[in-house]
């Protein structure tokens, strides 16, 4: 997949967010588009164990600064003009869009939405993890609006979503190495993911769960910069090359968003679904936790997320489902 920029007029939005953009040929072509284009190099360097086979492809160069602690106004570059419209073959859509009120949508149905980002200090991350508060081991939220503002600012924010990062979910190098302190500035970036579904606990007023509008799987492009798929790996299980979940576990019309390696006891942090099926299994046995978009096998389909569990270190399929939709799918335990 290669995520490009293409200037178009925003359809209605129910269209943005269900129909395809375009038909893919074949998909082998997809495939091909996948492996060169949809995992880019990531400006951190790797994990020390890096997964076999890894993906490559090239990066848009960065054309602005970093905006961790130099109090400096959001980027107007090119970088900020030039926000893909594209997802593979989903249109972007802005995040003005009520997508937690809009029930043409299912909660497994992939959107992409371009915009601006900023996202909260206050996480909740595991104990004894790196990279907090904003890195991959950290429960977190944030907003995504139609155009840049000053930081900080009392005027009303421009039209936006309340979004949120699972665990797993990798943010842009600038933000996932800020600290605490530090003065984040809002960043032009595209994500995919699915509306957020509002618990049943939730009231008028409740804690900031009911406020979450967005589901990102994955942060795509930032900055000027594709974010390549890096897979993320618990320190205690990061002593060996492995097999790459994205490349054995898909077809080639999948499109992959995220792999975590971790003990089964830690899935629930990333999915409460796929979390009561693996605490069900062989606690001393670290799993895959993978996340992908449905391949568009014929025009006109619908895009829709869906999770695996894949056993390791030979990533045979534990069980799968749909948030939202399905628990364990699929299961094989045999």
């Amino acid at each position: 997949m290669i995520v490009q920029p293409t200037p178009t007029n925003p359809p209605t939005r129910r269209l943005r967010a269900r129909r395809v953009a375009g038909l893919i040929a074949a998909p082998v072509l997809l495939s091909v588009a996948v492996i060169a284009g949809f995992a880019g190099p990531r400006p951190e360097p790797p994990p020390r164990a890096a997964v076999a086979a890894p993906l490559a492809s090239d990066a848009l160069p960065a054309s602005s600064p970093a905006r961790v602690g130099n109090g400096a106004p959001a980027s107007n570059g090119p970088a900020a003009d030039s926000i893909p419209a594209m997802f593979g073959d989903l249109e972007a859509i802005p995040p003005s869009a009520d997508l937690d009120s809009d029930a043409a949508l299912s909660p497994d149905d992939a959107v992409a939405v371009a915009g601006w980002l900023a996202v909260d200090s206050d996480s909740q991350c595991i104990d004894g993890r790196p990279g907090a508060p904003y890195g991959p081991w950290c429960d977190r939220r944030g907003i995504l609006a139609v155009s840049s503002w000053p930081v900080p600012t009392t005027a009303p924010l421009p039209q936006h979503l309340r979004v949120h990062f699972a665990i797993g979910v990798r943010l842009p190098s600038a933000i996932e190495a800020a600290g605490a302190g530090d003065e984040l500035h809002p960043i032009p970036v595209l994500v995919v993911g699915r509306r957020s579904v509002t618990p049943a606990a939730c009231a008028s007023t409740g804690p900031e769960i009911c406020d979450d509008e967005l589901e990102v799987d994955r942060v795509a492009w930032a900055d000027g910069t594709r974010m390549g798929l890096t897979p993320l790996i618990d320190d205690r299980l990061n002593t060996m090359l492995r097999p790459n979940p994205f490349t054995t576990a898909l077809d080639s019309a999948d499109l992959p968003l995220l792999a975590v390696l971790v003990w089964p006891e830690d899935v629930w942090r990333m999915d409460t679904d796929a979390g009561a099926v693996a605490a069900a299994g062989t606690p001393s046995q670290p799993v895959w936790y993978v996340r992908a978009i449905d391949g568009a096998r014929g025009p006109g389909m619908d895009r829709h997320v869906r999770w695996m569990l894949l056993a390791e270190p030979d990533l045979r399929v534990l069980a799968s489902g749909r948030p939202g939709v399905e628990t364990a799918a699929k299961t094989n335990r045999g």
